[in-house]
């Protein structure tokens, strides 16, 4: 029954795997078989070139990668379509985004994680971990010498022109001693396998490393795709680094195991805004920007709601020559006043110490195997890419005439002093620009540095049924742990070029279209044959023919497999990085590193808090949060308030009488929703009434308007990105759908032609309300209810409050209340339509109205149940400060003391004067009290002295 499952002739995933795998280009390490590519010279080969290519095809894969296909077996061979999709659709859902810089400004797109990792065998990854090790107590000892005793200066070792011409050479360190003595707490190196499979170094990144909160999502999203394969193949976890470099900065802090540790970041216009996000949630960390810091007395302390909290440790993400404006660079308005003087006193330890970004310079290369000899007495276990610096004459005059077997790079990041440019494979330059930049380097030689062109290796990534190779480069991190040691964290940021390599031929893609269609279908019938004998298994579905590639060589920029292009600020420093920018396009996925004995357990989970730890524990929210958290709720009821007033006057316009569309305009003159030049639509003509509808609809979808409903979306989505720690992921993608949708929606339906745009325009309105509901649910029911999430409800009501006691003013004063159609606006402007009905069924009497609108602390849009929820909310705030409680209270109005009897009066001119007075009132009132919030919580500054110089 069960012998045709055991078939010979049944293929296995890893023999699917070898007939879809395309060659690899010749002079690449090809990963999936674990054997360099042939070299073969396709040009004058002719048939021959054919035969070549298709002969790599179908060979068989390496021990590791035929292990990793055997595991998943051949249904996880046809489920890997699947698998791919549902990557991407879980990088959309956890909002991981990387800012590439665009001429539009609009830059953000979803982080390109490819299926497939880099699978590193134990013996490999024991002889990257000690070259590695061995980089960092290089690099740490050779920072600590430039900016100490610089003996290698003196002794030539190093060029002191490379040293101090770099913009990252900060002479205010120079002779600073940092808490602990360490220099740097985390570094990474970025490898290439060669041809022959050696690992090559090609960059290092000492100033402020990116990646490691991309690394933790890659390796939460690959590994839940082969759980099977993750577990059976050994995947060494990575949680122990971390832990190791959280306890070397708490053994270099002064405070030591009690120190507050923040997470210095750029603010979410940053590329890599996300990942620090990412990484903060994962260690625990508050993430702050400049502005959320203060230095006093050498110190330095975080702003927060109820004062200054002293912080100790800062692992930055901000360049080195921004962190200080006060001793650096006088521009930087991402840095704080004072740090590297509170650096200097051993008050915080600030990893790692600015300057640490002028080892990333590609002129260094060629001269670390020295320096090495020097300084650790030991050879370099990794080798270096071939590189001259040109600012030594005779380099330039040796290498001038053979400028076109080089990689041209900038030895400098972009400066006050220094240009960088992207670097040029001069191999494939015309003659005449090959002069040019000949006459450029002439002209400023130490401005440039020649590196031998690297052929990185070839990992296969998941393309329409077959397994395309791509170059691949490994960022690989050491930390610093708690014993002065460094700890190589088991795996790596993988990038992945985005297209072939050139030199690849469509031959070997038409060998594996033929072979995975023959064993696709032999693994169809052995699978349909399993199924009719025992009538449990579904026949495997046939695999779809993959497409034939375009000829790599004429897709391909040379940068795909050489060169990339420069990332100029992308990876947390300068400096240029040729290989597989992600700047420039590239994607990434996971690195798995085989343990050859256990798996290492190690959790990241701190010590267990007692109950003494907790007590008056409370998370703390820094001043730049708070206020975004102020304005995050004033935007969704500014948002709310604008689209609702839209749909009202948009479904008043065909039907509703002059006064209430009258009124309605008024409203919307006052809110923006309309500019003042637009003529009114109940006092001119057809034509005049038809412009305001298209103008009314048009400007709700312009975001550079202050006031329309895109301004108000936009804007809620700007304080969210400041707060993507605080807000879940829910949250987070309501309101980035909201922002993205709306003004393509709307422009979508005013861009059709001969076609009537109200109906679909109010069909918008009416979904963005929905979203917008969903978004308030998300605050009030998916946020901690701490002093954060109070100021939020706060803005919200404070905006509710204004709002509502001025259309309700103007409305009276109007006589809104006498008409059937002016009542209903009033309800449905408070959204209360459905309750009025309930309680008082058809009745349009004021008595009633007001007591729902006004008086009933039951109806959350009631202006009772607004005051007396924000004096709750403030007096909770306020806590800490009860004079400032009672003092900004009573700047609220107290509706549920107000007499109804005494609202309803009207006087001989019809009018209802002691309404609309305390209405006015409500509404000054609130505005009072939204200054004094941002005066007393966000400002910091008390009032203005009284007092007069005598």
């Amino acid at each position: 029954m069960q012998s045709s499952l055991l078939s010979e002739e049944m293929p296995d995933a890893a023999a699917l795997a070898a007939a879809a795998a395309l060659a690899a280009t010749p002079g690449h390490h090809d990963e999936l078989r674990g054997i360099p590519a042939l070299c073969a010279q396709v040009v004058d080969k002719g048939e021959d070139a054919d035969k070549d290519d298709t002969a790599a095809s179908g060979e068989s894969l390496s021990p590791l990668w035929s292990q990793f296909f055997d595991i998943n077996g051949v249904e996880g061979w046809n489920d890997l379509p699947a698998r791919l999709a549902r990557i991407q659709r879980r990088v959309r859902e956890d909002g991981a985004t990387y800012n590439v810089y665009a001429e539009n400004g609009d830059g953000a797109r979803s982080w390109p994680l490819e299926m497939l990792p880099l699978l590193v065998s134990p013996l490999e990854w024991a002889h990257i971990e000690k070259g590695v090790t061995q980089r960092a107590r290089l690099l740490e000892a050779a920072l600590r010498d430039i900016y100490g005793p610089q003996e290698l200066l003196r002794t030539g070792l190093l060029p002191a022109p490379l040293i101090y011409g770099h913009p990252q050479y900060l002479h205010a360190v120079h002779g600073l001693q940092p808490a602990g003595q360490a220099w740097l707490h985390v570094m990474a190196v970025d490898l290439a396998r060669g041809p022959d499979g050696h690992w090559w170094v090609v960059g290092h990144r000492t100033g402020a490393p990116s990646g490691l909160g991309y690394l933790l999502e890659n390796r939460l999203i690959v590994a839940q795709q082969f759980p099977d394969a993750f577990r059976e193949m050994r995947v060494q976890r990575i949680a122990s680094a971390f832990r190791a470099l959280m306890e070397g900065l708490m053994h270099a802090s002064p405070a030591g195991d009690r120190s507050r540790t923040v997470l210095l970041t750029p603010g979410p216009r940053n590329e890599t805004y996300f990942e620090h996000v990412f990484l903060a949630r994962y260690l625990g960390l508050s993430l702050v920007e400049g502005s959320d810091l203060t230095v006093r007395d050498q110190k330095l302390y975080l702003k927060t709601m109820h004062g200054l909290e002293r912080v100790h440790i800062v692992l930055r993400r901000v360049d080195d020559e921004w962190v200080d404006p006060l001793e650096l660079r006088s521009d930087s308005a991402l840095g704080v006043p004072g740090l590297l003087q509170a650096v200097r006193a051993q008050q915080v330890v600030l990893a790692n110490v600015p300057g640490a970004g002028v080892l990333e310079s590609p002129g260094l290369t060629a001269f670390w195997p020295g320096v090495a000899r020097k300084l650790l007495k030991e050879e370099l276990i990794l080798p270096a890419t071939t590189s001259w610096w040109c600012g030594e004459g005779s380099v330039w005059n040796a290498n001038r005439a053979t400028l076109s077997d080089y990689v041209i790079m900038p030895t400098f990041p972009a400066g006050p002093v220094t240009r960088s440019f992207e670097p040029v494979l001069a191999g494939d330059l015309s003659p005449e620009r090959l002069r040019a930049w000949e006459a450029r380097i002439a002209a400023d030689p130490a401005a440039h540095t020649l590196l031998e062109p690297v052929h990185p290796s070839e990992l296969p990534v998941w393309r329409d049924g077959r397994l395309e190779p791509r170059p691949v480069v490994m960022r690989v991190y050491a930390m610093l742990d708690g014993e002065g040691r460094w700890r190589v964290l088991p795996g790596g940021l993988t990038r992945v070029a985005t297209r072939r390599a050139p030199g690849a031929t469509t031959a070997a893609s038409r060998a594996a279209i033929a072979a995975t269609a023959e064993l696709s279908a032999k693994a169809a019938r052995s699978s349909s044959e399993a199924a009719a004998n025992d009538g449990t298994v579904e026949p495997a579905p046939p695999m779809a023919e993959p497409v034939v590639p375009v000829p790599a060589a004429a897709a391909a920029a040379p940068v795909a497999t050489t060169l990339g292009a420069t990332a100029s600020r992308a990876d947390g420093g300068s400096g240029a990085d040729a290989y597989l920018s992600m700047q420039r396009g590239s994607a990434s996925t996971d690195t798995w590193v085989l343990a050859e004995g256990e798996v290492d357990a190690t959790s990241l989970l701190p010590q267990p808090l007692v109950a003494a730890d907790l007590m008056g524990w409370h998370r703390v929210i820094t001043s730049r949060a708070a206020e975004n958290l102020f304005w995050l709720g004033r935007y969704t009821e500014r948002a709310e308030n604008a689209n609702r007033l839209a749909r009202l006057l948009l479904e008043s316009l065909p039907t509703a009488r002059a006064p209430v569309v009258d009124y309605l305009h008024a409203l919307a003159l006052r809110h923006g929703l309309i500019g003042r030049s637009v003529p009114s639509p109940v006092r001119g003509t057809p034509q005049a009434a038809r412009l305001f509808e298209r103008s009314l609809m048009h400007a709700l979808a312009d975001p550079t308007g202050s006031t329309s409903v895109a301004y108000n979306l936009r804007a809620l989505r700007r304080c969210a990105e400041s707060l993507r720690e605080r807000l879940s992921d829910e949250h987070w993608s309501l309101i980035l759908d909201l922002d993205e949708r709306f003004s393509r929606r709307v422009g979508a339906v005013l861009a059709q032609e001969g076609h009537e745009p109200l109906s679909d325009v109010l069909a918008v309105l009416a979904q963005t309300a929905t979203q917008l509901a969903a978004v308030t649910g998300s605050q009030t029911d998916r946020m901690t209810r701490d002093d954060g999430w109070r100021l939020l409800s706060v803005g919200r009501q404070i905006e509710r409050l204004h709002m509502l006691s001025h259309a309700l003013a103007s409305g009276f004063e109007r006589g809104l209340q006498r008409s059937d159609d002016g009542f209903a606006t009033l309800l449905g402007l408070f959204d209360s339509t459905i309750t009025y009905r309930a309680q008082f069924q058809a009745r349009k009497e004021v008595p009633p109205l007001l007591h729902l609108l006004v008086m009933d602390t039951d109806n959350p849009r009631a202006l009772a149940w607004v005051a007396r929820t924000l004096r709750d909310r403030l007096v909770k705030l306020a806590r800490h400060d009860p004079p400032w409680a009672e003092e900004v209270c009573a700047l609220l109005p107290q509706p549920v003391g107000w007499d109804l009897a005494a609202l309803c009066e009207v006087d001989d001119e019809r009018r209802y004067r002691q309404l609309n007075e305390a209405l006015t009132a409500c509404s000054e009132g609130v505005w009072a009290l939204s200054n004094e919030i941002s005066r007393h919580l966000f400002s910091h500054v008390g009032p203005a002295p009284r007092a007069v110089w005598q």
